[in-house]
């Protein structure tokens, strides 16, 4: 917690001891541990006392914005409908709480409710961006939203806009020129933010973001929520996969491709390394929970990590066919072992924002999870090997890809869920541990030998050697007809060798 954040909160505990039911002294204390992420569980006494006035204000707004996140933390999905359901009855042109309760109705499987919940939000916001740029008698525009979080994260910039543009190019939303708001000091890598420049209209000066606001905030449209030609209106986690099966089924390629000055500067970062002109890398993220403060065991990220240590089987694999493995990250990570071709570039004094897309878009392929990196991936359409893959469900896009999903295991007999137990609702895209300890159930990472394994018919597939008997082929697409609730498509396939090894997936345990 920052010190002034925390010195703040100190003064307001110690107001709070004075005035205990106190309207705005909950509220304050409410709203300030919600924004960090340590204390957000914390919260909940506060911004109930707080709700209990029964003050229906903007403050109110945000805290039972609050409240729903925190039932979601502790694994009461149920609850944070209620939530979010009074949140909408009492704030019914707050546009977040018709979105935030169709996720929660998803979440709980009442999916024609969430789709026409999604629907209903986004219907509204297009329209607003034809009847804005009537009024003003200009071009319709769209303003990419939420756009603090498309600035602040790698993985979700390029998701976001990947996606945005693709379904734009297929006819799916109105044709309208995307505008993305940039503060300068919020862009979290601004070489990857300029990748999008020839296709994204940036505005990052004070005065003209807020002119912008002013005369066309009504053209605001979330990058998260999008209809499909069968008329479902799905979060982007699961309509990215239909949009790009259509993408791809359409002949169409990467929306980004390195220019050349930026490919030849990478190369000569490399070389300085002692990576050969010729020689082919792979670039590895394994996510870890120092980036993002995530020491809580609460923390709905944690499982979203991994260990790297059980990637070495399969980084030896690849330095011993002659390639190299680039690890990224950030310094908050775990050292690598020093190993010949091994380069441990997220500790390194050679991180850039242009070296970071540079080595993910110039890769043979990219080895990891789903983290920030493989949304840029798919971006410059660099194969991906997905592993320890959570949560379950938003699973990898393109074709050609393989993946490896966590598996889902019970305490009480030590059963592992087959697939389709595993995206039953409520457990669909589930991340937070209370919500696993509540129904008895551990997340059990990828095993070194499954990495390996995979890492091996990921290079046989991109050498075309890679052989699939009638049983493989069997097992793929029992697990592909499971996986895949919704019935938007599922193009890659899950690693040949982990699915034989776990028959149970399909229901052959």
């Amino acid at each position: 917690m920052p010190d002034v954040t925390f010195a703040e909160l100190g003064r307001l505990l110690e107001e709070y001891r004075q005035d205990p039911k106190g309207l705005e002294i909950n509220r304050r204390i409410g709203l300030i541990m919600m924004s960090v992420r340590k204390t957000q569980l914390d919260a909940e006494p506060y911004i109930r006392r707080a709700l209990a006035h029964g003050v229906w204000d903007d403050d109110a707004a945000r805290l039972l914005d609050g409240l729903g996140h925190i039932h979601l933390l502790k694994g009461e999905p149920e609850k944070a409908a209620e939530v979010y359901a009074l949140a909408h009855r009492q704030y019914p042109a707050v546009i977040d709480f018709v979105f935030r309760l169709g996720d929660v109705l998803f979440r709980l499987g009442r999916y024609e409710e969430s789709s026409s919940a999604y629907r209903a939000g986004i219907d509204r916001l297009y329209a607003n961006a034809r009847d804005n740029a009537r009024e003003v008698g200009e071009p319709p525009i769209h303003l990419l939203s939420p756009a603090t979080v498309i600035c602040r994260y790698f993985g979700e910039m390029a998701a976001k806009i990947d996606l945005y543009l693709k379904v734009r190019e297929l006819g799916l939303i109105d044709r309208a020129e995307p505008v993305l708001l940039a503060p300068t000091e919020e862009i979290v890598n601004q070489s990857s933010l300029d990748c999008w420049g020839p296709q994204v209209r940036v505005v990052s000066d004070p005065v003209s973001i807020d002119e912008m606001r002013a005369t066309r905030g009504a053209s605001m449209v979330f990058c998260d929520y999008y209809t499909l030609p069968d008329g479902h209106t799905l979060h982007r986690d699961v309509a990215h996969r239909a949009v790009q099966g259509l993408w791809e089924a359409d002949g169409r390629g990467p929306l980004l491709t390195l220019s050349e000055d930026h490919a030849h500067r990478g190369r000569a970062v490399l070389s300085s390394l002692g990576v050969a002109d010729d020689a082919w890398f792979v670039a590895l993220h394994v996510r870890e929970a120092g980036f993002f403060d995530e020491d809580r065991p609460w923390n709905h990220n944690r499982h979203r990590n991994a260990e790297i240590e059980t990637y070495l089987p399969a980084i030896e694999a690849i330095t011993d066919r002659g390639g190299w493995v680039v690890r990224l990250g950030d310094p908050t990570m775990s050292r690598l072992p020093a190993t010949k071709g091994v380069i441990d570039y997220a500790l390194s004094d050679v991180r850039t924002d242009w070296m970071d897309v540079y080595l993910i878009a110039a890769a043979r392929f990219y080895l990891g999870m789903a983290s920030g990196p493989s949304s840029t991936a798919v971006a410059f359409g660099v194969p991906t090997l997905g592993t320890n893959w959570f949560p379950l469900g938003p699973w990898p896009y393109c074709r050609g890809d393989i993946f490896l999903p966590k598996l889902i295991r019970r305490r009480g007999d030590g059963r592992l869920l087959s697939i389709a137990e595993a995206l039953a609702p409520p457990l669909f895209a589930a991340m937070e541990p209370a919500f696993f300890d509540r129904h008895g159930l551990d997340v059990v990472d990828n095993t070194p030998e499954d990495i390996a394994d995979a890492t091996l018919e990921m290079l046989h597939a991109l050498d075309d050697r890679a052989t699939y008997s009638a049983e493989d082929q069997r097992r793929q697409d029992a697990f592909r007809a499971a996986a895949d609730p919704m019935n938007v498509g599922l193009s890659p396939r899950v690693a040949r060798d982990f699915l034989a090894r776990h028959p149970e997936l399909i229901g052959g345990g």
